[in-house]
């Protein structure tokens, strides 16, 4: 086996007696014996070849940077499926949810896990009307506000999924009269009482991402990211949610917002309502033609989804756009949210029988996972 010492002397004694044509540090190159593309790197910041010198096998060189050699490392790693990110993150962030605590098992000194959430989870939402949500229930559940500092308006949702991005309406990146959005306020359920405030966190925008192919006034491709100015401090109160990857259909689910209610009037408090899944064909009926929701042209396509409730006034309204529709992750994580969807458009406000649109986020995980964990 050779040394790394013995590798260094030898290529000094070659540099010596030859001219080197050299690569820089961060160059691209192409690894000749193993066919791979690689990138020129110092030879101590490339694990592959400091094993190939160990094996007795010399690496093949980009140089040198003034006496330091610079090699060209291969590039092995195989890229991550779509949605393996997102899972990675969902499995991160589950243990800031809930509690756990620890007893002794009577057999062996082992110790016994309890886990415990501080909400009731709900597999099937069965809430009927607009109930008020628990603290730390939706920790991921943003208010995404405009204007300048003091005189903030709150004008659309949004949901936390990583500790710097909140996932967004395309068209939430610019209000009318007030631009694009400046702040985005997290861990709050009453956003008028200030006793609540040491659960919230408020933190600026630093940058905007819309979906390349969303085209305003028009609905498709309704989606956008919030970079935040700084990392959020996770906790039990602000919390990401998963981001939900599968192409599976969700009968029944959950919105959440502090939007215009059935009376027309803005709530305080973050709500939540249980609301069904509405047949492509019935949404069309509803949305066709109407200019409000610019689905004119094509009708609802393979990213878009519409929910509602049939029987009673529950649906997202003007003021919850942006916000997130959920399911909460049975089997999967413990106390945690999948949101599946972003909601987009609206008929009417709090009409039994007129749904809502929301773009599915499972058509956009790839763009999301390019900008949020690159």
């Amino acid at each position: 086996m050779y040394s790394l010492k013995t590798y260094l002397t030898g290529l000094l004694l070659v540099t010596l007696q030859s001219v080197v044509i050299s690569q820089y540090d961060g160059e691209l190159c192409f690894h000749q014996k193993k066919g791979v593309n690689g990138v020129c790197k110092i030879l101590s910041n490339c694990p592959a070849a400091i094993t190939d010198i160990r094996q007795g096998i010399y690496p093949q060189n980009c140089g040198f940077q003034g006496t330091v050699v610079v090699v060209c490392c291969p590039q092995t790693s195989t890229p991550k499926p779509v949605g393996e990110k997102c899972k990675e993150a969902c499995k991160k962030y589950e243990e800031l949810g809930y509690r756990k605590e620890f007893a002794p098992v009577l057999v062996s000194n082992a110790v016994q896990k309890t886990q415990i959430c501080p909400w009731e989870p709900q597999a099937v939402p069965t809430i009927i009307g607009g109930t008020k949500a628990t603290r730390g229930e939706f920790g991921h559940m943003a208010l995404v506000g405009y204007g300048t500092i003091g005189s903030h308006e709150w004008k659309c949702g949004g949901s936390l999924i990583s500790d710097k991005f909140v996932l967004t309406a395309a068209h939430c990146l610019y209000a009318r009269g007030f631009g694009e959005p400046t702040v985005v306020r997290l861990g709050d359920t009453n956003y008028t009482d200030p006793t609540d405030d040491q659960y919230v966190q408020q933190v600026a925008v630093k940058k905007l991402y819309k979906h390349p192919e969303y085209s305003a006034p028009e609905h498709y491709n309704d989606i956008a990211l919030l970079e935040l100015e700084k990392p959020l401090s996770l906790n039990q109160y602000v919390k990401p949610a998963c981001v939900y990857t599968k192409t599976s259909t969700i009968k029944q689910a959950l919105i959440t917002g502090w939007g215009t209610t059935e009376n027309r009037t803005t709530s305080d408090y973050l709500l939540k309502a249980g609301v069904t899944w509405f047949e492509p064909q019935i949404c069309n009926n509803t949305f066709l033609n109407d200019r409000r929701t610019r689905l004119a042209l094509l009708g609802l396509n393979h990213k878009s989804i519409c929910y509602g409730s049939i029987n009673s006034n529950k649906d997202t309204c003007q003021g919850d756009s942006g916000g997130p529709i959920q399911i909460y992750a049975t089997g999967d994580y413990y106390c945690t949210y999948y949101v599946f969807g972003v909601t987009s458009f609206g008929k009417k406000c709090g009409f039994t029988g007129i749904p809502a649109g929301y773009v599915k986020v499972n058509a956009y995980i790839k763009w999301i996972e390019d900008i949020v964990w690159p």
